[in-house]
């Protein structure tokens, strides 16, 4: 069971640490095998540093990782 937010932000407006911790309790209560979250924007750094803490259990996608999916769909 993979639990996952999607976020379609400006590229501005990038996703806080405070979707990560939130999507991180989501993972925990339904006792699922991990957590992603994608973006059309970017993620702040302390969301980063918050994920690389738990690389196992929660994944950041974002803009560029979406242009790449696009791609290989595209093909």
């Amino acid at each position: 069971l993979y639990v996952v937010q999607c976020k379609r932000n400006n590229v501005e407006n990038k996703v806080g640490v405070k979707v990560v911790r939130e999507l991180y309790g989501v993972v925990n209560l339904e006792n699922a095998n991990g957590g992603i979250i994608t973006t059309t924007s970017f993620f702040t750094k302390p969301a980063q540093v918050f994920q690389e803490r738990i690389p196992h259990q929660i994944s950041l996608k974002d803009f560029n990782d979406m242009v790449e999916w696009l791609k290989i769909l595209k093909k």
